[in-house]
């Protein structure tokens, strides 16, 4: 679960006229659906838990966040501390941020059909065209025309901006990045041109919450996101964890929580159950699965290629790299938008990280000391 980057763990520079300054700390949060934001929040929970009480990931200087994760991010960013927000979803508390299925995703009846207007409005013409061209165009032709007649994805992303514009309501909390008192760092993708756009530095104008929905149009699911003129999709389409921006900004120490990685659905492991009750093959849990798991693989592949190669090209700075293990199969068991299994994935991932950090306690401590992050006194192992 965790990847850590020991290199050069004592100071390159000493001279006395080198400038002093504080090392930054960043946090980014890759993508992941429902799931995978309440993933990150157990493992952003875990971290407070093993960081002595002087200190937390509300201390962190750069937030990035992408799609899920930038729920996740800006909410921190925003003063709410990772505890309020594990604790408050666990115990279904009456609070801002323990949202309900409506604040992110809805689909009302009267939405639906004025987006399948265009549909039937054009309908006549082609079927006039199919009539015309009977001879050359084929049922696939017409089938790739009537793309251009459907919605652009199932759901409108008006619900989670809204929302989210509300818990940065309250005295305190912000919804201009331009008032936060920490570095916020959201990038999105233009869909016309395939470039990234990192709101909070490229545009710091927009609302966070328009800068939320933008990197969350997961494509298909959610329709693309307007902002200005422009359509914006899915930030994990490019990248994953976009760590390169945290490099940037002068991060010296990053922790990285990637929620997708590809099950090992290794027999002697690992149990998928099927519908019989028996354990089965991925190839026999259905397209769905099959579909997942292909969507698991990329993602995590391009996860290390990006990483090896920052690792490489900045050899000054360290990572932690929480992730859910392949091998225990918990997350992929849950679709990425699926709701009513929150607090069950809360719990996974809080005690995963805990139970990571304290397996491997000396190799955490030594980035953490280097960093001069304190750690609670009740998780250091006994000598």
């Amino acid at each position: 679960m965790g990847e850590t980057n020991m290199a050069d763990l004592t100071e390159q520079d000493k001279s006395k006229d080198a400038p002093k300054r504080k090392d930054k700390i960043a946090v980014c949060l890759a993508g992941g659906g429902i799931t995978g934001s309440m993933f990150e929040i157990g493992c952003l929970a875990a971290l407070d838990d093993f960081f002595d009480e002087s200190f937390s990931v509300s201390d962190f200087d750069i937030y990035v966040g992408i799609s899920a994760g930038a729920i996740v991010a800006s909410l921190v960013a925003n003063g709410y501390t990772a505890r309020e927000l594990y604790d408050d979803i666990r115990f279904n508390r009456n609070s801002p941020v323990n949202f309900k299925r409506k604040n992110i995703y809805s689909l009302p009846l009267a939405d639906f059909f004025k987006a399948l207007v265009p549909f039937f409005k054009r309908v006549p013409r082609l079927l006039r065209y199919g009539w015309v061209n009977r001879r050359h165009a084929t049922l696939m032709d017409l089938l790739s025309i009537m793309q251009e007649f459907l919605p652009p994805g199932l759901f409108s992303l008006n619900n989670l901006h809204k929302f989210v514009a509300g818990v940065f309501y309250p005295e305190g909390k912000t919804n201009d990045f331009r008032n936060l008192k920490k570095e916020l760092y959201i990038p999105a993708i233009n869909l016309d041109t395939g470039r990234r756009w990192i709101f909070g530095d490229d545009d710091a104008t927009v609302p966070i919450s328009k800068a939320v929905a933008a990197s969350a149009a997961i494509p298909l699911f959610f329709r693309p996101f307007h902002i200005n003129g422009t359509d914006f999709i899915d930030g994990s389409t490019g990248q994953v964890s976009h760590m390169d921006i945290a490099i940037e900004k002068g991060a010296k120490l990053i922790f990285i929580i990637n929620p997708t990685v590809p099950i090992d659905n290794d027999p002697k492991r690992n149990c998928l159950p099927t519908f019989d009750g028996t354990c089965g093959r991925l190839v026999e849990k259905g397209i769905g699965m099959i579909s997942d798991q292909a969507r698991r693989i990329e993602t995590k592949t391009r996860f290390e290629q990006g990483f090896i190669r920052f690792k490489q090209e900045n050899p000054d700075v360290n990572y932690v790299v929480l992730e859910p293990k392949a091998s225990d199969g918990f997350l992929f068991l849950h679709g990425v938008m699926e709701f009513d299994s929150r607090k069950s994935i809360l719990e996974y991932g809080y005690y995963t990280t805990m139970t990571e950090m304290k397996l491997n306690f000396s190799t955490y401590q030594k980035i953490l000391e280097k960093h001069k992050i304190p750690i609670r006194e009740n998780v250091i192992p006994p000598k």
